[in-house]
């Protein structure tokens, strides 16, 4: 596997790596490592979603909100004027915003006076339109009749102790329970959404998951499912993409991508369906590697063929016979048959080896040629001219080696002992000759 330099980063949504240019910094708020690519296709889904105040991708750690002036220089312009006007209906109240009823104009008009407003001018057109109902000035006939069913539902609201939701502004009716209360409000705008994009009944492709990845909110369909090993929380398109750098990195084994917790391995004919068939082939012949690494193997040499084969009987084997394109070839140097010579060769480099350590030939360790030395000291001198220690094996500096200094060490102190021994014995021939004197 390719090591990556220094300047790049990894990102913590996509997994991959990436330089320093194309990795996003939300100014002064956080500083997670994610990529431009994925903070775009972030506030893509959210302003989707009518969401105004967008976090960081890594929400569940991180409750810093996205700097628009930012992100303006990385995401498209209509995608940023789309994400200035959500926040600016966030800004501004329901009942103190209108828009003007000509279908050609259709500009926002906002009550900056406060009180009731009916008959209102459209500062672009110059069209009068009513304030409430949104209707034209002339066809207008509603606003008493609203009025008065909106006074009679408080009414009716504040004798049945009804409460606002403080999100939605919906009148929500307690019957039993506890006092905590889920407004239903904001389910049936994802229910409905799903409803409209997929056009399906079933139930359980209109549930809502959260990836644990990109932190998308999707469908049951476009979920994964581990089957038989873990249940986490991921989409397909992520999985994908955890398949795809995992085989580029040459790793059979693929583990869940929340593999921190969780040490579950992928199902390769689960992943089969959504994976491209490329990449699951790819995959597979990983797999088949990992498990053929305790065999011999070797591949056809016909250019047509290149089918594996595997020495599932052990011991030696030189000719073979390919199953698929029935070519008789040599399975040690993968040559044809008529044409291999090199399996002589290595049997003679064999004889050749164990004679060498019989004869206690020495290497030089320049060339790798063998040197015999016939008489003489042990320093050798190569036909490539290089100086060494017959004994050691290493390059001799100055035509002289380490071992050779201890030899010499070792040769003086034998010297020494010796001719202590012959004073020894000098000594006592002496002493001898004395008392034989002495005695006569």
């Amino acid at each position: 596997m390719e090591l990556k330099s220094s300047n790049q980063k990894r990102c913590e949504i996509c997994i991959e790596f990436k330089s320093s240019k194309e990795m996003f910094v939300n100014k002064d708020r956080c500083a997670h490592s994610i990529c431009t690519d994925c903070i775009v296709k972030h506030i893509i889904a959210r302003v989707e979603d009518n969401v105004a105040e967008i976090r960081c991708p890594y929400w569940f750690t991180c409750k810093q909100i996205l700097d628009p002036h930012t992100c303006r220089q990385i995401i498209p312009k209509t995608l940023f004027v789309k994400w200035c006007d959500v926040l600016c209906n966030l800004a501004i109240q329901p009942n103190k915003k209108s828009y003007c009823p000509n279908k050609k104009c259709l500009e926002l008009v906002i009550n900056e006076c406060g009180g009731i407003v009916k008959r209102s001018e459209c500062p672009k057109c110059k069209q009068l339109y009513c304030f409430q109902c949104n209707l034209q000035w002339p066809e207008c006939n509603n606003c008493e009749r609203i009025e008065e069913n909106d006074q009679i539902f408080k009414e009716l609201a504040v004798s049945k102790k009804w409460v606002k939701c403080p999100t939605c502004d919906y009148h929500v009716e307690r019957i039993s329970g506890c006092r905590h209360m889920s407004c239903s409000k904001k389910l049936e705008v994802n229910l409905l959404k799903f409803i409209t994009s997929e056009k399906s009944t079933n139930m359980k492709s209109i549930f809502i998951h959260e990836c644990l990845i990109c932190k998308h909110s999707k469908s049951s369909k476009n979920m994964f499912k581990n089957k038989k090993r873990c249940a986490h929380s991921i989409c397909k398109d992520c999985i994908v993409k955890h398949i795809l750098i995992k085989v580029e990195d040459a790793v059979a084994e693929i583990k869940c991508p929340n593999w921190p917790a969780c040490k579950q391995l992928l199902n390769p004919h689960t992943c089969q369906k959504i994976i491209p068939k490329l990449l699951f082939e790819k995959w597979c012949d990983l797999l088949c590697e990992l498990a053929l690494q305790p065999y011999e193997r070797s591949y056809c040499p016909n250019k047509r063929c290149s089918e594996l084969i595997i020495n599932e009987c052990g011991g030696t084997v030189k000719k073979s016979k390919c199953p698929k394109c029935k070519e008789l070839y040599c399975f040690l140097c993968n040559v044809p048959w008529p044409r291999c010579n090199n399996c002589q060769e290595l049997e003679n480099d064999k004889k050749f080896f164990k004679l060498a350590v019989s004869k206690k030939w020495v290497k030089c360790p320049s060339c790798s040629y063998y040197v015999e030395r016939i008489n003489g000291c042990r320093h050798m001198i190569c036909r490539c001219g290089t100086d060494f220690c017959y004994k050691c094996g290493r390059k001799c500096f100055m035509s002289s080696c380490n071992c050779m200094e201890r030899d010499e060490e070792e040769q003086g102190g034998m010297l020494q002992r010796q001719a202590r021994q012959a004073n020894g014995r000098w000594h006592q021939l002496v002493l001898k000759l004395y008392s034989a004197l002495s005695l006569r």
